[in-house]
């Protein structure tokens, strides 16, 4: 067989052989240099015409003077925008489920602790592409919110096609919700009295749980040694500290529940949604209580009527709550688009450079991740973004995205 056949016939191999992962990225990790182009660091300011190194997944340098070794494959960068990759801290990605039920919430009791949104996350799912065509890296999934626990959340990249190579944290934290959402027909809770019942009474069954299992450590009798209990271990985590709750909400009473409960069980504690947090916002900070803001109304704003605050971000940053920027329950424009609900955020006061760390620096920061994630710095993960243009201009598109230094293709149309 001739050479030059031989040599296209390999071409054919290894383009099936890649294109059978089905994972949508142009080439694996190893040494690339992005040269040109502006880089918005998010933590140590703009570097016009710079050059970032990738090298075994991680960032090796960034910098405008940073030479660019031998051995390194060269994207030209020149009038681009390189980004950190984003990050959704609050979703539901993966966990659509079929025609005939979604899977994102267990719906058949009122407290659901023991519910893990790892396990109910598929990882072909089209809206996993969907959100790393805009440049979202990494997204937080929770069960969605309805029930007065729902469930775990979980972190995950979104490059990738096995769930727990694409998972950063299985359990990040526990999501609560407070309010109209979760009232049920024909059971408890009916009122947000009722819903502070069931709170309180799972948090004082699992301080019993802690004591029996720390009693038992402490004299292992086997004939004392506590069932295992799925709910109550979920509840333990939270109450040591081992992860937030994340607690959905509108209104200023609900907050205040929330707060109230974090102050007597001494659990870390996330706002989510929560519109007239604003109206708070001292209290917030003083406490350091992060909250995840939804800039722009929500399709299904029947639920809780009256609450939406345009200026919520606004007021938040001002008072110096951390937030981080989301789509929110039922969003508007769909969970891919975080840059334009970053916009909104603008719009409505918020400084562009603020709105840009809300959505990669500071839910890097409430998941705890900041070390790995959320800005441009060496050792991070290569989790890279890179536009066309300023990325709050409606016609910027993504061009380019690298998960842990994989370059991933963008497909059209979706």
């Amino acid at each position: 067989m001739p050479n030059r056949m031989i040599y296209g016939l390999k071409k054919i191999l290894i383009f099936i052989a890649v294109g059978s992962l089905g994972m949508g990225f142009l080439f694996a990790e190893g040494k690339i240099a992005i040269k040109g182009g502006t880089f918005y660091t998010i933590t140590k300011g703009i570097i016009d015409n710079g050059v970032l190194l990738i090298e075994n997944g991680k960032i090796k340098d960034v910098g405008k003077s940073t030479e660019i070794p031998s051995g390194y494959q060269t994207i030209l960068a020149k009038g681009k925008v390189i980004l950190p990759g984003l990050i959704a801290a609050f979703s539901q990605v993966g966990m659509e489920g079929d025609v005939i039920a979604s899977d994102s919430l267990e719906s058949s009791e009122a407290l659901t602790p023991q519910m893990r949104a790892v396990d109910g996350f598929y990882p072909m799912s089209k809206s996993i592409a969907r959100l790393r065509n805009r440049g979202i890296t990494v997204a937080a999934i929770f069960p969605a919110p309805g029930n007065v626990i729902s469930g775990q959340g979980a972190i995950l990249k979104m490059g990738g096609s096995i769930t727990w190579q694409m998972t950063i944290n299985a359990s990040c934290g526990l999501l609560l919700t407070l309010g109209e959402k979760s009232k049920r027909e024909g059971a408890m809770p009916k009122t947000r009295m009722g819903e502070m019942y069931l709170l309180k009474n799972i948090l004082l069954e699992t301080q019993k749980h802690m004591d029996k299992w720390a009693a038992y450590e402490k004299g292992k009798d086997e004939a004392q040694k506590p069932a295992q209990d799925f709910r109550l271990d979920a509840m333990a985590s939270l109450i040591r500290g081992q992860f937030p709750a994340f607690v959905y909400c509108y209104k200023v009473q609900d907050i205040m529940n929330a707060l109230s409960l974090c102050e007597t069980y001494k659990f870390k504690l996330v706002l989510v949604d929560a519109q007239q947090a604003g109206q708070v916002a001292g209290e917030l900070a003083r406490r350091k209580i992060p909250v995840l803001v939804v800039p722009q109304k929500s399709l299904w704003w029947d639920v809780e009527k009256n609450t939406w605050d345009p200026q919520n971000a606004r007021k938040l940053y001002e008072a110096g709550v951390p937030i981080a920027i989301i789509p929110g329950e039922g969003a508007r424009f769909g969970d891919e688009e975080l840059v334009m609900y970053a916009a909104y955020a603008v719009r409505y006061g918020l400084p562009e450079e603020e709105a840009l760390r809300a959505i990669t620096i500071n839910p890097a920061k409430i998941l705890g991740l900041e070390e790995r994630l959320g800005s441009l710095e060496r050792g991070k993960d290569a989790d890279i973004v890179i536009m066309d243009g300023d990325p709050f201009r409606v016609k910027t598109k993504v061009e380019k995205v690298f998960i842990d230094g994989k370059l991933y293709e963008i497909k059209v149309g979706t």
